[in-house]
């Protein structure tokens, strides 16, 4: 076991816990996999838990792969299901009858029904007590304002999974509340807000900073917006601390863009972005290549568009599709010009074909990489993890003929992409834009 691996062990073995949770995401799953592992070895009894948006996308076939490693998964909103099962471990009483949990029953997962999603008004603010911030390069707090998202992207199945519930909005006095919270209790002053989109409802977020701002709260933020603000918005977030934004038009082709039904407008989108980096906020744009039923000439198309924003972008990702587990397409294929699909097995993505060929594909994986290289230079190309996912569930000799055919374009002698170094930078460069003013 890797040695920062073997440490994490070793401290989660001196407080003899019986039950241990771990969120899942794909770039964490072999890493949690192999801890699960040996806690189960090291402490017999302990109840293993896995939660986080991979496992209620695909639980049922993660928790059957990796069953000698987990013993529930649970999905959707974790609050509720995962105390029962705490409980329920602490009073020895079997955990596969908690609501919400994803347990195996002769050798196949079942998922319980979920119980109703929290009221926006008891979502409770969470306590690190426990956890040292100051053993963190650079220490952060995540809170939400919201819940779910009000859209219907096509592309994405967080919607459909119902991966956060229902889109509920939080009272703003509980959200400033637990900033406050977070500054008293933990000696933070850096957030990232982990709503779906901060700006679902404009109205509210411009309320919001009202707040901020009326209650001096002297913090700085991190969030993800839909691309469709004024500058006024953006003075304001500014002030109110916002030092970074995730604004991502997705595509530069108005064909692709109504083919996402995002709803973006992407005149007015190139707005926002020019406006958010005017305002002294650093922004990371994110677009996807290799749509359904998308031309060579609307790639091209987005290439541009994201040129033409390059000086206002402070990081710019370009990402090949992939097809979603539960996203519309994924229900429609054919609405989609997708002719076969193949689910990934205990993967939140699956394979497709429709009409591109293979050839096409290299091309779009190799643009993706040397564009990264163009907007990005310095660090190594974040995505890497993407192109495997091609290679998933694949015969040895596939696997291997795949990554000669998937040959790599970006230069392995750089260093690794890290958000928390991009994080810090946006935070340097909007407070010298702050003293600037």
């Amino acid at each position: 076991m890797p040695g920062e691996e073997g440490a994490v062990v070793e401290a989660i073995m001196r407080s003899r816990p019986r039950v241990v949770g771990m969120t899942i995401a794909y770039p964490n799953l072999q890493a949690s996999v192999r801890l699960a592992r040996r806690l189960r070895h090291d402490i017999p009894g302990i109840v293993t838990i896995a939660g986080g948006p991979h496992i209620t996308i695909a639980g049922e076939s993660f928790l059957e792969t990796y069953s000698d490693a987990f013993d529930i998964g649970i999905s959707s909103e974790g609050e509720i299901p995962l105390l029962n099962a705490v409980l329920a471990a602490k009073n020895g009483t079997p955990v596969d009858g908690v609501p919400g949990a994803i347990c195996m029953r002769e050798g196949v997962a079942q998922r319980n029904p979920s119980p109703p999603n929290l009221e926006a008004s008891r979502i409770p603010i969470p306590d690190f007590g426990e956890i040292d911030l100051r053993r963190y390069p650079l220490p952060m707090l995540p809170i939400a304002t919201t819940r779910g998202c009000n859209r219907h992207c096509t592309f994405c199945g967080v919607v459909e999974n119902s991966v956060t519930g229902q889109y509920r909005e939080r009272r703003l006095q509980d959200v400033i509340e637990e900033l406050k919270h977070g500054k008293d209790r933990h000696g933070c002053r850096i957030f990232m807000f982990t709503d779906s989109l901060l700006n679902s409802n404009p109205r509210r977020m411009r309320e919001l900073c009202g707040m901020i701002i009326e209650e001096r709260l002297d913090i700085a933020w991190i969030a993800e917006v839909f691309p469709d603000m004024v500058r006024e918005d953006m003075e304001l977030m500014h002030e109110a601390g916002c030092r970074f934004l995730w604004i991502s038009p997705e595509t530069g082709s108005p064909a692709t863009a109504r083919k996402m039904k995002k709803g973006v407008d992407l005149d007015d989108a190139a707005r926002t972005i020019r406006d958010a980096h005017r305002s002294g906020i650093f922004v990371s744009a994110w677009f996807i290549i290799g749509f359904p039923g998308e031309s060579r000439e609307d790639v091209l198309q987005t290439i541009e568009y994201a040129r033409s924003l390059k000086s206002s972008l402070g990081e710019c990702t370009f990402s090949h599709y992939a097809l979603m587990l539960g996203s519309q397409i994924y229900r429609n294929p054919r609405e989609y010009e997708i002719r076969y699909t193949k689910t990934i097995h205990d993967h939140t993505v699956a394979q497709y074909f429709g009409d591109r060929s293979m050839l096409e594909r290299r091309w779009l994986v190799g643009v993706a990489e040397e564009l990264w290289d163009e907007f990005n230079s310095g660090r190594r190309y974040p995505m890497e993890f993407e192109k495997e996912l091609h290679f998933q569930g694949s015969p040895r000799f596939l696997r291997w003929a795949l990554r000669r055919f998937y040959r790599d374009k970006y230069d392995k002698s750089k260093p690794k992409f890290r958000y928390g170094e991009l994080f810090a930078e946006a935070l340097r460069i909007g407070e010298e834009g702050r003293k600037n003013d």
